[in-house]
């Protein structure tokens, strides 16, 4: 028949065998898939020594936003970004990329 008292105290005996530490790596997320009929454009944009000027967007042909990054989401902590968009394949875009303050880029 089992014991009906409660475990209160911690073992006294050592573990019998000395733990392991595992090596813990950062997930890794898997690349997904665009569905049918989009592409994944890669967009890497090198920033100058105003990143907080620069801003980006996609429009179609119709000129209706379909991606943007506005001018002041940048700062000095990543001098490249990058950002992948699903784009329709069947659809031509034009890409705009923007200096808030227009004194161009890597101004001084």
């Amino acid at each position: 028949e089992p014991p009906t008292d409660p475990i209160t105290d911690p073992p006294t005996d050592p573990p019998t065998d000395p733990p392991i530490a595992a090596p813990i790596a950062a997930p890794i997320a898997a690349p997904t898939e665009p569905p049918m009929g989009l592409t994944n454009v890669f967009i890497e944009i090198e920033l100058d020594l105003f990143p907080d000027e620069t801003g980006w967007k996609i429009k179609d042909l119709a000129g209706q936003g379909v991606a943007s990054v506005r001018a002041g989401s940048y700062t000095n902590s990543a001098p490249i970004v990058s950002k992948t968009v699903p784009l329709s394949v069947d659809t031509a875009y034009t890409f705009i990329l923007r200096d808030s303050y227009g004194d161009g880029f890597k101004g001084k």
